[in-house]
């Protein structure tokens, strides 16, 4: 991973968020930002075709299959992705990509609604 600064001016722009219209480059922008240290967090399949880019692609819907072989819940997204980033090295990558981001936040959703107890 380069110390080079991702945009002009050594801006930083911790998070970006990024709507619009179906197969309006929304994935393509994410992906090459810097994409020799992305790491992308697909939950739909939609990054699969721009792996020759560089981007390390996580496939989520086989690892949730994987970590949950008798079938995932709603919130089991949110866990499992709580776990996997928090296992991230620091530093190795620039960027990170979660495609879709509201099916993350929906788990989130999820996941606190199961546990109200805990979080009040």
């Amino acid at each position: 991973m380069s110390n080079e600064p991702l945009w002009p001016r050594g801006e930083l722009l911790p998070f970006i968020g990024v709507s619009g219209k179906i197969s309006t480059g929304k994935t393509l922008f994410c992906l090459t930002i810097c994409p020799e240290s992305t790491l992308c967090f697909d939950l739909e399949q939609s990054s699969a075709t721009y792996e020759g880019l560089g981007v390390k692609r996580v496939d989520v819907p086989a690892m949730l299959a994987a970590a949950y072989p008798r079938g995932s819940s709603l919130d089991s997204l949110w866990a499992w992705w709580k776990k996997a980033v928090i296992a991230i090295e620091p530093n190795k990558y620039s960027v990170i990509v979660v495609d879709p981001a509201d099916d993350l936040e929906v788990s989130l959703e999820a996941y606190v609604r199961s546990r109200y107890k805990e979080y009040g």
